[in-house]
């Protein structure tokens, strides 16, 4: 199995909890998509 890799643009211009909201979401997406919604 690859390893998932994610990467920002340079154009994400985002403050800092804008950032963290980002990022929560993204492993939260990660998650649920490795171990379904349910997990």
């Amino acid at each position: 199995m690859r390893q998932k890799f994610v990467a920002g643009n340079w154009k994400m211009n985002l403050t800092l909890p804008e950032a963290q909201a980002l990022t929560s979401e993204i492993v939260q997406m990660l998650h649920d998509e490795q171990h379904g919604p349910d997990a």
